[in-house]
């Protein structure tokens, strides 16, 4: 059977699970009239459900990742590490649990102007904390993002996307691989 859960007073679709019955989602803080997405879920083990994706502000300029955590009983809320101070805008688009203390998380950050580049967002949790980590550089007036994320099982992450390479109409598929 699958059930909808979603957070009391936000609007926004929830996460979906298939269990017989489901606890409401942990809501973040969403400013008034702004916006609180999921976007990407993935388990490692029944007690080990990852949700990603974002919350932001009414005008959308400033956006937060946000990662829920279910433990198996309760979903739980973290705000991840921004990219950066010149990068107000950030989002997941997929996730990744390998194990409970290995668990990936992809999207793009921005800065809002929209003659610079948008940078790429991977994420780490190992079990404690989430971190930033190192991502293909967009070079100028790129626009580089991921959105889909899988493992071979042996530490190696690929993942896929798009890529605007001179800020244009012009798009380009992206396949990256990290070990």
């Amino acid at each position: 059977m699958w059930r909808v859960t979603t957070a009391q007073g936000v609007t926004r679709k929830g996460v979906t699970s298939c269990a017989q019955s489901a606890s409401p989602l942990a809501a973040p803080k969403v400013p008034v009239n702004g916006e609180w997405e999921l976007s990407a879920i993935s388990a490692d083990a029944a007690n080990d459900v990852w949700a990603t994706g974002f919350v932001s502000n009414a005008d959308g300029l400033v956006q937060h990742a946000i990662v829920e955590h279910f433990n198996g009983t309760r979903w739980s809320l973290t705000r991840a590490p921004d990219l950066g101070p010149n990068y107000p805008i950030n989002t997941f688009n997929a996730v990744l649990a390998i194990s409970p203390g290995n668990v990936w998380a992809i999207g793009q950050s921005a800065t809002g102007n929209t003659t610079l580049p948008f940078a790429t967002l991977v994420e780490h949790f190992n079990g404690t904390n989430w971190t930033v980590q190192s991502a293909p550089a967009n070079g100028a007036n790129n626009v580089l993002s991921f959105d889909g994320l899988v493992t071979t099982g042996s530490g190696t992450l690929w993942s896929v996307g798009s890529r605007n390479p001179n800020g244009t109409t012009n798009w380009q598929t992206l396949t990256a691989r990290y070990s």
